[in-house]
């Protein structure tokens, strides 16, 4: 669920190319989507009964999958808070989960949209020509974009469910093959890891 309140920059505006509104507000969107089918809305039947619908070997799948996510988001540290602070990937889980799945989910509608709607492919971004696929993953990344008083960030990787903003603008793109291919990053870099999670 997100407040209407969310629908303006830099997650949505009438005046961004539609690609920009897939990137941020969909892949939000995708995101709280994403919950009822994670171990929180497990929990709750189709009725909205707390009733967990999951079976006993689905559940185990699902732990074992998501051990990938819980041990990636753990190797990473965010260093501009006074000290070295590694993120905590079981704390963060639910919503790193979340993240990923929502990001792509939300390209996915969006190459379906386009299939039938020829939206622009090239965009002028800072006198440099982008496509439509690096425009969509610009876009996500700017969502994550925040400055914080380190006491805060602190407070964050301590208590907070979600990851730093650093680390959910780079972390489920690292995840995903169409921005390696997008950006052409090199095998075995941090953005396109040999290794990267998936759950769907």
């Amino acid at each position: 669920m997100f407040e209407t309140g969310i629908l303006q920059p830099p997650f949505f505006s009438a005046d961004f190319p539609v690609v920009m509104n897939y990137g941020a507000m969909g892949s939000v969107m995708g995101h709280e989507l994403s919950h009822a089918f994670d171990d929180q809305g497990a929990q709750y039947d189709s009725t909205g009964k707390m009733q967990n619908w999951f079976s006993n070997a689905s559940m185990k799948a699902f732990a074992n999958k998501t051990k990938c996510y819980a041990d990636q988001y753990s190797g990473y540290n965010v260093t501009n808070v006074g000290v070295n602070m590694a993120v905590n990937g079981k704390l963060t889980l639910g919503e790193n989960i979340a993240d990923n799945a929502g990001v792509s989910v939300s390209l996915d509608a969006y190459l379906k949209w386009a299939e039938t709607n020829n939206p622009p492919r090239k965009f002028m971004l800072n006198n440099k020509q982008v496509t439509d696929i690096q425009l969509f993953w610009i876009a996500f990344g700017q969502v994550y974009c925040s400055k914080q008083q380190p006491e805060a960030l602190m407070m964050q990787i301590r208590n907070d469910p979600h990851s730093p903003g650093e680390v959910r603008s780079f972390a489920p793109p690292a995840n995903e093959p169409r921005f390696a291919t997008a950006f052409q990053c090199a095998a075995g870099t941090k953005m396109k890891p040999a290794a990267p999670c998936a759950l769907w």
